[in-house]
């Protein structure tokens, strides 16, 4: 069901253009000095969890386009759409470098909020009636391929319904005339732009305080901004899988975050020694799936690593995360043959891989979706050092509609239970992000009594009835509900809890991370 339209009050598009722009001044101004980044449910209150279709931010600079980036998924919310959006328009347009102080006078910011996304049904030689030019957008998708044009393009070009269609397939890197095939989809959606000069006095006086700061040296890194605990964002940026369709996909997938999230050279296996030193020597059972935190290693390593520790793990694993960068699919497994961390590699179990894909058709295989992510990528070393022998497969879940995923659950249930070995499930997940230790531990204990009540249904509710930040709680539904329907979700130990504040010392804005066998 397509999501419906919102009905913004022009305080609410004030709301909405002021907090996009906040973003972008924390990501050109502030990234790197440990000022925290708008929080986006609170500044814009009852909007934050309007569903939406996606949401793009666009910049022009003296009326050329300079940088526009977009994230769409269905039903998803507003504050996490919006915030997504404004950041990759920042810096992520991998057509154009990153956004600069000195530049901010002659930007215009367009805001586009999305609803509505539907499949044109009609024979392709009615498509170019089924949708009226200024009111809709269009997105087309054909091949692998896949194209989007917001509803402005067609009035800002004077495109008449050929040309947009013409339009559209050029922007997926398909013929023209591709929108006259039956074999393409041809889907339509509408939108709100919020367009507006982006400096103003406000702007100005942030980027004199940055400049002054960067001549007193005191815009120091804090290690939060290089992706430690970086929250759950987004999902994927539309025309991302046309660009990355035009080039061969290479074998290995490279790391992506060693030495960020975790060290790439000797201080590794350092770090693996302390962990395994703090763990049980050997397994105390055999666990059909785990939970484990996913945050930089001096956070959460340890209670990750002492997770899997507790269970023997067999020679496949099968590692769902969530998504938190743009590009890519929203749902897709990792089709490359060789994972790499930094200090050494290992192989992705394809056979289950392509098994999966083909159980479940809102698995797609993209490595796109997973060139950047953190949250597999971590837990691979230490996969490697507990069962140097087993073979990784891995999932990204972006936000979606939750029928959806209890839908793919019960076809991936069914693959399951058809493996003479079925692999390990982790669940890759932090829990709540960015609030202070007590309420932190608060929302914690809401998300964990229900997580071990052992019901998918009754963890989602409540982390969404209590707007709790844990990022995997699509991952562990998921995990949950195939057990489940398995009949082996038979009990749930939980290894550890702790947050952030253990090793930043930093209370006001802490993470929470949790360890869990499922047996």
């Amino acid at each position: 069901m397509a999501t419906e339209k919102p009905v913004f009050t022009e305080e609410a598009e004030d709301l909405i253009f002021q907090t996009a722009r906040a973003q972008v001044l924390a990501t050109v101004l502030w990234r790197g000095s440990g000022r925290p980044s708008p929080d986006f449910r609170k500044e814009l209150g009852a909007w934050a969890e309007t569903p939406v279709l996606g949401t793009f931010v666009s910049f022009k600079k003296n009326g050329q386009l300079r940088s526009c980036m977009g994230w769409m998924n269905d039903g998803a919310p507003l504050a996490d759409a919006l915030q997504s959006s404004a950041v990759s328009a920042a810096r992520e347009d991998p057509r154009f470098p990153p956004l600069a102080a000195s530049e901010f006078e002659s930007l215009s910011m367009e805001v586009w909020v999305l609803w509505g996304m539907e499949e044109v049904l009609v024979p392709p030689e009615e498509r170019a009636s089924a949708f009226e030019i200024g009111r809709h957008g269009l997105q087309i998708s054909a091949g692998g391929r896949r194209g989007l044009l917001l509803p402005g393009v067609a009035l800002e070009f004077r495109m008449g319904p050929l040309e947009f269609l013409e339009a559209v397939c050029r922007k997926a890197g398909l013929p023209r005339g591709a929108w006259r095939d039956g074999r393409t989809t041809l889907r339509i959606f509408e939108g709100l732009a919020i367009d507006r000069p982006f400096f103003d006095e406000t702007v100005a006086a942030q980027r004199a305080e940055a400049a002054a700061r960067n001549r007193d040296g005191q815009n120091q890194i804090d290690i939060r901004s290089l992706g430690w605990n970086f929250g759950p964002l987004t999902a994927p940026a539309a025309a991302a899988p046309a660009r990355a369709a035009a080039a061969p996909v290479p074998k290995t997938r490279p790391a992506a975050v060693a030495g960020m999230f975790y060290p790439a050279g000797n201080e590794q296996k350092r770090m693996l020694d302390a962990f395994a030193a703090a763990s049980a020597p050997k397994p105390s059972c055999a666990a059909r799936a785990v939970m484990v935190p996913h945050a930089g290693w001096i956070y959460s390593g340890e209670l990750a690593y002492r997770t899997l520790a507790e269970t023997e793990i067999p020679e496949s694993v099968f590692i769902l995360a969530p998504k938190h960068r743009p590009e890519g699919e929203p749902r897709a497994l990792m089709p490359r043959e060789i994972w790499e961390f930094g200090t050494g590699s290992l192989p992705n179990d394809l056979d289950f891989v392509r098994g999966a894909a083909g159980a479940v058709p809102g698995f797609r295989l993209d490595a796109l979706s997973h060139q950047r992510e953190h949250a597999i990528e971590v837990l691979l070393p230490m996969v490697a050092r507990l069962a140097p022998g087993a073979k990784v497969a891995g999932a990204v879940l972006g936000y979606g509609n939750e029928t959806e995923l209890f839908e793919m659950a019960a076809q991936f249930a069914d693959y399951y239970r058809s493996l003479a070995s079925p692999p390990l499930l982790v669940i890759s997940s932090d829990m709540n992000h960015y609030e202070s230790e007590e309420r932190t531990q608060q929302l914690d204990a809401l998300a964990l009594e229900a997580l071990e009540t052992l019901d998918p249904r009754r963890l989602c509710r409540v982390v969404a009835e209590n707007r709790i930040s844990m990022c995997g709680v699509q991952p562990a539904a998921f995990v949950l509900e195939t057990l489940r329907l398995c009949g082996l979700l038979g009990q749930c130990r939980r290894v550890g809890h702790t947050t952030s504040a253990k090793a930043s010392g930093d209370r006001s804005h802490v993470v929470g991370y949790a360890g869990y066998l499922f047996a």
